[in-house]
Protein backbone atom coordinates (compact mmCIF):
# COMPACT_ATOMS: atom_id res chain seq x y z
CA UNK A 1 0.00 0.00 0.00
CA UNK A 2 1.29 3.82 -0.59
CA UNK A 3 1.64 5.59 1.96
CA UNK A 4 0.33 9.35 2.15
CA UNK A 5 2.54 12.29 1.30
CA UNK A 6 2.42 13.99 4.77
CA UNK A 7 2.81 18.11 4.17
CA UNK A 8 3.58 20.92 6.98
CA UNK A 9 0.79 23.46 6.32
CA UNK A 10 0.26 27.03 8.46
CA UNK A 11 -3.06 28.07 8.74
CA UNK A 12 -3.65 31.95 10.37
CA UNK A 13 -7.06 33.00 11.35
CA UNK A 14 -9.04 36.15 12.03
CA UNK A 15 -11.84 35.64 14.30
CA UNK A 16 -14.61 38.56 14.08
CA UNK A 17 -14.65 41.36 16.96
CA UNK A 18 -18.13 40.60 17.86
CA UNK A 19 -17.52 37.41 19.32
CA UNK A 20 -17.52 37.87 23.37
CA UNK A 21 -14.16 37.11 24.89
CA UNK A 22 -15.30 34.26 26.69
CA UNK A 23 -16.52 32.16 23.50
CA UNK A 24 -13.45 32.75 21.78
CA UNK A 25 -11.79 29.60 22.79
CA UNK A 26 -14.74 27.16 21.60
CA UNK A 27 -14.73 28.50 18.34
CA UNK A 28 -10.90 27.73 18.26
CA UNK A 29 -11.69 24.44 19.19
CA UNK A 30 -14.45 24.25 16.61
CA UNK A 31 -11.12 24.97 14.47
CA UNK A 32 -8.96 22.43 15.88
CA UNK A 33 -11.90 19.84 15.28
CA UNK A 34 -11.99 20.26 11.75
CA UNK A 35 -7.96 19.50 11.64
CA UNK A 36 -8.02 16.67 13.66
CA UNK A 37 -11.10 15.35 11.71
CA UNK A 38 -8.81 15.48 8.64
CA UNK A 39 -6.37 13.87 9.97
CA UNK A 40 -4.09 16.65 11.23
CA UNK A 41 -0.36 16.17 13.59
CA UNK A 42 -0.42 19.94 15.24
CA UNK A 43 3.51 20.72 15.33
CA UNK A 44 2.51 24.33 17.19
CA UNK A 45 -0.10 27.24 17.38
CA UNK A 46 -0.94 30.61 18.92
CA UNK A 47 -3.84 31.05 20.95
CA UNK A 48 -5.40 34.07 19.44
CA UNK A 49 -5.35 37.85 20.65
CA UNK A 50 -7.40 40.64 20.15
CA UNK A 51 -5.28 43.14 17.43
CA UNK A 52 -6.33 45.90 15.93
CA UNK A 53 -6.27 45.81 12.24
CA UNK A 54 -4.52 47.73 9.65
CA UNK A 55 -7.12 48.28 7.70
CA UNK A 56 -11.29 47.72 8.29
CA UNK A 57 -12.52 44.35 6.81
CA UNK A 58 -15.95 43.40 5.94
CA UNK A 59 -17.42 40.72 6.58
CA UNK A 60 -20.94 39.17 5.18
CA UNK A 61 -22.91 37.79 7.96
CA UNK A 62 -26.15 36.73 6.67
CA UNK A 63 -27.41 39.76 4.55
CA UNK A 64 -25.75 42.47 5.89
CA UNK A 65 -22.28 44.10 5.24
CA UNK A 66 -20.24 44.29 8.55
CA UNK A 67 -16.75 46.51 9.22
CA UNK A 68 -14.50 45.60 11.37
CA UNK A 69 -11.58 46.66 12.36
CA UNK A 70 -9.91 44.91 15.37
CA UNK A 71 -10.17 40.65 15.15
CA UNK A 72 -8.51 37.78 17.10
CA UNK A 73 -5.45 36.94 14.94
CA UNK A 74 -4.23 33.11 16.23
CA UNK A 75 -2.53 29.95 13.95
CA UNK A 76 -1.73 26.81 13.95
CA UNK A 77 0.48 24.77 12.66
CA UNK A 78 -0.21 21.18 11.09
CA UNK A 79 1.52 18.47 9.46
CA UNK A 80 -1.30 16.66 6.97
CA UNK A 81 -1.77 14.33 3.57
CA UNK A 82 -1.63 16.76 0.94
CA UNK A 83 -5.00 15.53 -0.70
CA UNK A 84 -6.62 16.93 2.57
CA UNK A 85 -6.17 20.59 2.72
CA UNK A 86 -9.01 21.55 0.16
CA UNK A 87 -11.42 20.05 2.51
CA UNK A 88 -10.05 22.06 5.32
CA UNK A 89 -9.91 25.23 3.38
CA UNK A 90 -13.67 25.02 2.67
CA UNK A 91 -14.23 24.26 6.25
CA UNK A 92 -12.65 26.91 7.55
CA UNK A 93 -14.00 29.63 5.27
CA UNK A 94 -17.68 28.38 5.81
CA UNK A 95 -16.89 28.31 9.27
Amino acid sequence: MKEEKMQVYEIGYMLVSSIPEEKVASEVATLKEILSKKGADFIGEEAPELRTLAYTMVKKIGPTNHRFDKGYFGWFKFELPAKEIEGIKKAFEEN
